[in-house]
């Protein structure tokens, strides 16, 4: 897999193209028990998470996908862009983009439903779009913000069978301020960056997945709860 040189994009992100080669103390009890509850209640969303801030890609090779291209950074309510070329032979096979499904995880430690982004078609080319950003929460400001965007690509060939990329979990999109256990970054952080323990939670919900990761050593996935 070859990566071209990034490119500014109209909303100012740079963008990334895969080609084919190869009571107080009460309050914060109450917050503890429930972070502790989602923490142990989530599921698996991520395919093959790596390195915290760093993005998953897929291996185009032996696809009939020709390229990929999408925003590096996922940031906070705007349009993250994406975009994904079908080689030209599976096109004349019947080969098409079934869907291309995106979910929204923010910093409290919860993932949005995965829902499919709307595409448009331009040849071999399908494009959409989908913003980062869970309107709905009523948790902190920084917990409110988006942690990264999954993704996968569903294709659909002559025969009616679907192919599904990556077939289990997502791929991964990190934003401009996440928060991942005990670790965080991205230049796009509110200061302060977290939430202050008066506030009647916990000052970061990383800190109580890493306390439940004590108790699911040797899972390398993030593990999370779904919200419509």
């Amino acid at each position: 897999m070859k990566l071209s040189p990034a490119s500014a994009n109209g909303h100012g992100q740079s963008t990334t193209k895969y080609h084919e080669s190869g009571g107080v103390v009460v309050q914060k009890s109450i917050s503890l028990l429930v972070a502790v509850l989602f923490a142990t209640m989530m599921i698996d969303s991520v395919a093959a998470l790596g390195a915290p801030g760093v993005n998953t890609e897929p291996d185009l090779a032996g696809t009939e996908i020709a390229s990929i291209t999408h925003d590096e950074v996922a940031e906070e309510n705007q349009p993250w862009l994406f975009s994904i070329e079908i080689d030209s032979e599976a096109i004349a096979n019947g080969t098409t983009v079934e869907m291309v499904t995106v979910q929204i995880c923010v910093n409290q430690g919860i993932c949005l439903s995965p829902k499919p982004m709307e595409l448009d078609r331009q040849g071999n080319n399908w494009s959409g779009q989908t913003i980062p950003h869970w309107a709905e929460c009523t948790f902190s400001d920084f917990e409110c913000l988006s942690t990264y965007v999954n993704w996968k690509v569903t294709l659909n060939n002559s025969e009616g069978n679907l192919l599904t990329i990556p077939e289990t979990g997502f791929y991964t999109t990190w934003s401009s301020c996440w928060i991942y256990l005990t670790e965080s970054g991205g230049d796009g952080c509110p200061k302060p960056a977290v939430a202050d323990s008066e506030d009647g939670f916990l000052p970061g919900f990383g800190i109580v997945l890493t306390l439940t990761s004590l108790l699911a050593a040797g899972v390398a996935s993030r593990v999370w709860t779904h919200y419509d």
